[in-house]
């Protein structure tokens, strides 16, 4: 709903045009730049509190990892380091990855970046008192790193346990330089295991020091105190209005854009505007005042593509989509109630509907991307309320009182056919969803009340299990899932297995998977995990969603991704 507003909305938006026409007065990009609608500001550009969408992807263009993935082939890629590490076991608990640096890479002309930045990077991602990151636990299979004796520019990361994902996780937190965030190498006093002692802060002013000094706020909002070995450094940065970034001159990286998207430098500058209202962003797009904005509503999308003024692009998302049951529910706990509701779910509706296309079918909560993981043989519970009203009679859920609403005598009381359905109230698709669901469930006897919340009450109510039925999200890497937070029984009950599904079975092929050496037994512990949990029916896997684009036809065609944030800004060409 339109909040009443003291001065009319086309005062306003003439206003905020004309802003963006003191940015940019005629879209020629004489200046090679591409000035890029964000729906909000970053909260932070200090790559271990920054925090959302736009924080983080803003730092990716300053700071670098080890190893990363490319936007245009969803390969993992070396930059920092040359490669992917190489892996070596010791005995049955204990690997090294070995990286190897890049000879050439910088901070800036003056500062190279050194394997002494690697090691104080990662102690920085651990210390604790640092307003922070999570690294401690993030990281906590990783006992050491080593800087090579003989190859100053090879690092050896010593691990615990047999985790599969380990190698990815050992290359991909930011490097950051020593010279700026630790300039009297205080980190060097302290080894990794003395960072993970619990008494470490205590009577220990050196530390607590210097724990201060990098909480400071000019290491998360001062250009000057905010560099990396990226592509791009911060030239300005306008709270709430917009933040510029220019092009690194003789970045060291330059020559290497042939090897991957992720070394490309294309516009000189890329500006990020601060454009919160979807309507107002739109406009401006179609006022040549912005090059390109993302996250377009579907309905808003369909109207783009039927025009030519601008360009449109969509690709599907490492994503999906769930209709999640509460199985901690006194009813939700019987698979029979489960398979009842999942049968009135019209996923053909969903995507044409109120996606308007821009979604695909999605059984499984793996992404489609990871084709061999994907267990083609899984059942669809295809829209059938013939199904559900037989399912409900066939367990004796009756109509006793001629109120409207199925009931059934359990241990003595007369229990309803009723649930709560909940989502965030800023989401028209899953309040649209909502509302369609409500009234087929209507129709057949099931009473279904929508509960529509603000975004962070939404994430309280799922953490602690307030609601019968939800609509939400699950975002993956391009890499294989680890489905512990969304299916292990160990992260039910606050934690992320927001369904509170408690089954041995998976619980076993979950563990397996993680800590099996074999691909060909962790593709086939895959595959019945898929079977399980779409049996079981702790969630309906709706759809995979598209992520999709608008931009100026100033621009190349765009190349998407299905990694977030789906495209890779330093890659954008102007014709």
């Amino acid at each position: 709903m339109l909040k009443k507003r003291t001065i009319s909305s086309s005062l306003i938006l003439a206003i905020l045009l004309l802003c963006f026409q003191s940015c940019k007065q005629e879209n020629t990009n004489t200046k090679n730049q591409v000035i890029i609608r964000v729906a909000a500001d970053a909260n932070s550009l200090n790559p271990l509190k920054a925090r959302g969408e736009v924080s983080n992807y803003i730092c990716m263009q300053v700071f670098q990892t080890l190893v990363g993935y490319d936007y245009e082939n969803g390969m993992p890629v070396g930059i920092i380091a040359e490669e992917m590490p190489t892996e070596k076991k010791i005995d049955s608990n204990t690997s090294i990855f070995t990286y190897t640096l890049r000879n050439n890479v910088r901070f800036d002309s003056t500062h190279a970046l050194r394997a002494e930045d690697v090691l104080f990077s990662f102690k920085l991602a651990i210390c604790p008192g640092i307003v922070s990151s999570g690294g401690a636990n993030y990281y906590e299979f990783i006992d050491s790193l080593i800087i090579d004796p003989i190859n100053q520019n090879q690092i050896h990361i010593y691990c615990h346990g047999n985790y599969f994902l380990n190698k990815y996780f050992t290359g991909d937190f930011f490097i950051l330089p020593q010279f700026i965030y630790d300039p009297q190498n205080i980190l060097n006093q302290y080894s990794i295991a003395e960072l993970r002692k619990p008494d470490i802060l205590d009577n220990n002013p050196e530390l607590n020091a210097y724990i201060e000094f990098f909480n400071q706020s000019k290491f998360e909002k001062d250009k000057n105190f905010i560099k990396g070995s990226g592509p791009y450094e911060i030239a300005d940065w306008q709270s709430n209005q917009r933040i510029i970034l220019q092009k690194k001159k003789n970045w060291w990286a330059a020559e290497l854009d042939s090897e991957s998207c992720l070394f490309d430098q294309n516009p000189s500058i890329l500006q990020y505007e601060i454009i919160s209202d979807n309507t107002t962003a739109l406009t401006a797009l179609k006022s040549n005042k912005i090059d390109l904005i993302k996250g377009i509503n579907a309905k808003a999308f369909q109207e783009l593509e039927n025009q030519t003024e601008l360009k449109t692009e969509r690709v599907v998302k490492c994503a999906y989509d769930y209709l999640a049951f509460n199985c901690n529910h006194d009813l939700l706990k019987d698979h029979s109630i489960r398979k009842a509701l999942a049968f009135l779910v019209n996923k053909q509706e969903l995507i044409d509907k109120l996606y308007f296309g821009n979604a695909k079918n999605a059984l499984s909560p793996i992404s489609s991307q990871q084709k061999d993981l994907i267990n083609n043989n899984l059942i669809e519970y295809t829209f059938s309320m013939d199904s559900t009203v037989s399912i409900l009679k066939a367990n004796q859920w009756t109509d006793s009182d001629k109120n409207g609403v199925l009931d059934k005598t359990i241990k003595g009381e007369l229990v309803e056919l009723s649930f709560d359905y909940l989502f965030n109230n800023n989401d028209e698709v899953r309040k649209s969803f909502g509302i369609i669901l409500q009234s087929r469930a209507k129709s057949i006897g099931i009473e279904l009340n929508l509960i529509g919340v603000e975004w962070s009450s939404y994430l309280e109510k799922l953490k602690s299990g307030d609601f019968d039925l939800c609509y939400g999200s699950v975002s993956s890497a391009p890499i294989p899932p680890d489905l512990y937070s969304s299916f292990h029984s160990k992260s039910a009950n606050g934690g992320r297995n927001y369904s509170n599904y408690q089954s041995e079975e998976a619980d076993r092929l979950i563990e397996a998977i993680r800590n099996t050496n074999s691909t060909r037994q962790r593709i086939k512990h895959y595959h019945d995990l898929q079977t399980i949990i779409n049996r079981d029916l702790p969630k309906v896997i709706l759809v995979e969603p598209m992520e999709t684009f608008a931009y100026s036809p100033q621009l190349l065609p765009l190349t998407t991704s299905p990694i977030r944030p789906n495209y890779w800004a330093p890659s954008i060409q102007i014709k």
